[in-house]
This record gives C-alpha cells, sequence and structure tokens, in this order.
C-alpha cells in the first residue's frame, strides 16, 4: 500500500504544478482515504487550498499537522504566513 501511496503522491505534486488543483485536490483524499495520517497528503492539500485561495481550510489542516508534528518546520512557516496575513 505505501508504494501506491507515493506512487499518488507523486502524481498529485504533478498535478498541484501544472495549476490542475480539482485533480490535484482528488488524488490527495484519496490518498487520505487510504491513510487519515498521512501527512505529506495532508501538507500538500495545505498549500492547494492557499493556491486557490481557501486559506482557512489550508489553516486548519496545518493545524492538524502541529498537533501530530509540533516540530514540523514547513508547517509552521506556511501557518505563521498565513496568520501574519490575517488568517
Amino acid at each position: 500500500m505505501k508504494e501506491e501511496i507515493d506512487a499518488l503522491l507523486d502524481h498529485a505534486k504533478m498535478l498541484l504544478l501544472a495549476n490542475n488543483y480539482e485533480e490535484a485536490e482528488k488524488v490527495l483524499k484519496k490518498i487520505l482515504k487510504m491513510d487519515r495520517e498521512n501527512i505529506d497528503a495532508l501538507f500538500h492539500l495545505g498549500i492547494l487550498y492557499e493556491a486557490i485561495n481557501e486559506y482557512e481550510k489550508a489553516k486548519e489542516i496545518y493545524l492538524k499537522i502541529i498537533e501530530k508534528e509540533p516540530d514540523n518546520k514547513d508547517v509552521k512557516e506556511r501557518l505563521n504566513k498565513l496568520q501574519n496575513e490575517g488568517f
């Protein structure tokens, strides 16, 4: 299952880079159905929500990650950026 999740995650990242947010969201949500705690999928879903101006959704996801990984620097940076922008 890990190999399938890794392949899906790679696909989702490529979709994000191509600004294909709708498909990327579907793939990321599919991963999260398989593994609800997948930090990588959650993180990229947060990035996706930022890209489509869904800042509150992004913030919720980042806070969820911080609960599990309080020392995650990448997530802390994105969360601080959102909070500094008033979200």
